[in-house]
């Protein structure tokens, strides 16, 4: 689990193509609530973020929702993929 503030914070990863949204809030001590919307599913989880500031969550519907917290961008990469 990551444990430093660097990266603790609100972000978006969002796709006009797809018309999908991800948000993400990471916590002081890695701690992590991802929060998925597309035009076919709403799902969300809970999880923690590595020592490499990547993520993975599996959520109650089966949906795995993956990406990774850049420590210098404001915004994070999530993939999605349903269960």
């Amino acid at each position: 689990m990551c444990s430093s503030a660097a990266v603790s914070g609100l972000y978006q990863d969002s796709s006009a193509t797809s018309g999908s949204v991800t948000y993400s809030i990471v916590g002081t001590q890695g701690e992590l609530f991802v929060l998925a919307i597309t035009p076919g599913l709403v799902s969300a989880g809970t999880g923690a973020v590595s020592a490499g500031n990547t993520f993975s969550v599996t959520t109650a519907q089966g949906t795995t929702i993956s990406g990774s917290v850049p420590a210098t961008a404001p915004t994070a990469l999530a993939a999605v993929a349903p269960g």
